[in-house]
């Protein structure tokens, strides 16, 4: 079940004191959407949703043919229509912030979503890989770029 109420404080904690040392010091402090807590939950909740689409889907026998994973606060006067390939995911150009991959919004099919959740799965792994650490743009590219996921870019 999806929930805002976990205690995942000691995660965080875990976090917090093994951030790589060695990058760029970044914290999460200049905008609320990149503090630690925040993305460590962005990619919880994916991950989550993904969890609960696998269960649905195990129960209904009825799949996922396109996922549309977008922040809720997001509106458009118009949206493409992205029908993605296996191991496609269609993102946005712009909003690449620090060398990332920009995480507002993703199109992709129902299995490749299940692939990208696992991005909550290994987060200290792209955050050591990454040149800045723990931020969702960076670690969103690395997760990208080592998996086989085709990346495809589109306008908005």
């Amino acid at each position: 079940m999806l929930t805002e109420d976990f205690d995942q404080s000691n995660m965080i904690s875990i976090i917090k004191k093994n951030l790589p040392t060695n990058k760029t010091a970044y914290d999460g402090s200049w905008a609320e959407e990149t503090k630690i807590e925040n993305v460590f939950y962005m990619w919880y909740k994916i991950w989550q949703a993904s969890m609960q689409k696998r269960l649905f889907e195990t129960t209904t026998k009825i799949k996922y043919e396109r996922i549309i994973r977008l922040r809720f606060d997001l509106t458009f006067d118009e949206f493409p229509d992205i029908v993605p390939k296996h191991n496609e995911i269609y993102i946005p150009e712009g909003f690449d912030h620090r060398g990332g991959v920009n995480d507002l919004l993703a199109v992709t099919t129902g299995q490749s979503f299940d692939t990208l959740a696992n991005i909550y799965q290994g987060l200290f792994h792209y955050a050591n890989h990454t040149e800045i650490g723990f931020h969702p743009e960076g670690i969103y590219r690395r997760f990208l770029e080592s998996s086989k996921l085709s990346i495809k870019r589109f306008k908005l």
